[in-house]
């Protein structure tokens, strides 16, 4: 996953909010991760990010991807209220 090849919070910020991944706080399915995560597996049924994992729900089976130090933290952040600008309506995400 490219997220994990960046070095801190802010890089994984930076390359969300570039990408135009924003997403709801608390809520793993919705946030700007899940978002991300949705566009490199399209063919996803369902897609669950935790603080050390990402869950994946393939058709060929559960795809589970571990987080490196920078998006650990970036979601931990993120969830604080630190990237407030990536924070988007619970209507606003879910229709991505």
């Amino acid at each position: 996953m490219l997220l994990n090849k960046l070095r801190t919070s802010d890089a994984v910020a930076k390359f969300l909010r570039q990408a135009g991944c924003l997403g709801v706080q608390m809520d793993s399915r919705t946030c700007p991760v899940a978002q991300y995560m949705r566009r490199c597996y399209p063919q996803a049924k369902n897609i669950s990010v935790g603080l050390r994992f990402s869950h994946i729900n393939l058709r060929s089976g559960l795809l589970v991807i571990r987080h490196s130090d920078a998006v650990k933290l970036f979601v931990e952040s993120f969830d604080s209220g630190y990237y407030h600008d990536l924070i988007s309506k619970r209507n606003d995400a879910d229709q991505r």
